[in-house]
């Protein structure tokens, strides 16, 4: 879904889920998540805008009752592909809150996290597909500029950016 704020605007987010369970493929029912089950969830940012960039983007994604992250499952990809998989905290229990680091998306570029969760007993009296991640980022640039210190290297990005891995 699109998520700037402008109309019109270069910033959109998707997410995924996909059963991993060992033997959900042979399942007659497969649009059923079972209690005891693993999801995986992807949840992709990207900048649609060549020559646009996104700063410092992070995503928050609220569990709802009924799924339990499954700790050291995350794994963040950065638009430069380099995967993050080691993270000391990504997971806050008390407000069941994950965050994640995904850095600067500059000109047309994607990054993403993926973690499992495990659909507890809860679930059977709630409705998890609601589940909603929210990417969040320094307002996206109109261009991105040469540096005018190096005019023959990469281009300025703006802010420093923050550290990829866990959010806030």
């Amino acid at each position: 879904s699109d998520v700037d704020p402008r109309p019109d605007g270069d910033i959109v987010s998707t997410k995924k889920a996909v059963n991993v369970t060992p033997g959900h493929d042979r399942r007659p029912n497969k649009s059923v998540a079972l209690v005891g089950d693993t999801i995986r969830y992807t949840v992709t940012v990207s900048n649609t805008l060549p020559g646009g960039a996104w700063y410092n983007v992070v995503v928050r994604d609220a569990l709802p009752v009924g799924l339990a992250y499954v700790p050291g499952s995350a794994r963040v990809t950065l638009a430069d592909g380099t995967e993050l998989t080691e993270f000391s905290s990504d997971f806050d229990p008390a407000t069941r809150v994950l965050g994640f680091c995904l850095g600067d998306l500059v000109s047309v570029s994607s990054a993403s996290v993926t973690f499992d969760c495990t659909v507890t007993p809860d679930a059977l009296t709630v409705d998890v597909e609601g589940n909603v991640a929210t990417p969040f980022g320094t307002e996206p640039s109109a261009t991105v500029t040469p540096d005018p210190e190096n005019p023959d290297g990469p281009p300025s990005v703006g802010p420093e950016p923050a550290p990829p891995g866990p959010g806030d």
